[in-house]
């Protein structure tokens, strides 16, 4: 018996935050000199789309006269994000909302791609009608590139890639219909995020 399937998705979306901090000094003590604005408005921007289609492939045979699962199948997901962050001098209110005559100020623009890839075969052995036994491996990988919009932090631009390949071995135990124990070992990995690769540089 064979059965393949295949899927693929996709999603938009925006997200605008704002953020107000008050203006503290190396003591965390407010600023109180005038002339000092004692609050900044952050406004971060994010616009994200994200596309995936997998494929998988399932065989159903006998081998060595017994019950056999083989499952082959790939995974793909490619993400594009566009990240703004502007900040603006202000002085809060006495409603604790703010007030500022002044422009903001684009402090970060970055675009990011991040794609993401998988490919495994699995397959489940039935030694006997109480036991079966199940191996399987993953090549799991990720490629991740980040570019500075701006010009102005060059630190942030890169291109970085990761890889692995994922083992996973189990075992099932049914003694009786309705009833079934089950014990298995498997390993994975996660790519580190665009937000994390920046972060991770101390002169970025």
């Amino acid at each position: 018996m064979l059965v393949t399937s295949a899927a693929s998705s996709a999603s938009d979306w925006v997200s605008l935050s704002r953020i107000t901090c008050l203006v503290c000094d190396d003591w965390g003590g407010e600023v109180e000199d005038a002339t000092t604005k004692n609050a900044v408005v952050m406004i971060a921007t994010i616009d994200q789309d994200r596309v995936g289609a997998s494929l998988q492939y399932t065989r159903l045979a006998r081998l060595a006269g017994r019950k056999n699962q083989l499952t082959i199948g790939g995974n793909l997901d490619s993400s594009r994000t566009n990240f703004t962050g502007e900040s603006q001098p202000a002085d809060f209110t006495a409603d604790r909302g703010t007030a500022s005559s002044e422009p903001f100020e684009l402090e970060t623009a970055v675009k990011s791609r991040q794609e993401l890839y998988s490919l495994y075969v699995q397959d489940i052995l039935s030694l006997t009608d109480l036991w079966h036994v199940t191996l399987a491996a993953s090549a799991n990988g990720a490629r991740v590139r980040i570019e500075d919009t701006t010009g102005a932090q060059p630190a942030l631009n890169g291109e970085h890639s990761f890889s692995r390949i994922n083992p996973a071995a189990g075992v099932a135990y049914t003694p009786r219909p309705g009833d079934s124990w089950y014990a298995n070992y498997s390993e994975g990995m996660r790519a580190p995020t665009p937000m994390e690769l920046t972060c991770a540089d101390p002169a970025a």
